[in-house]
């Protein structure tokens, strides 16, 4: 199995400049209780 997947946008404003963001999805944690991201303020 591969490692995380990267996500590439493209954003364009009202400008018309073009921005490109990379986000990187990391694999699921090997621990059986991990449930997405951990929100401290629940």
């Amino acid at each position: 199995m591969q490692g995380g997947q990267t996500l590439l946008f493209t954003i364009t404003d009202e400008n018309g400049h073009v921005a490109l963001l990379t986000t990187e999805i990391q694999p699921p944690s090997d621990d059986p209780e991990y449930d997405g991201p951990v929100s401290e303020g629940d």
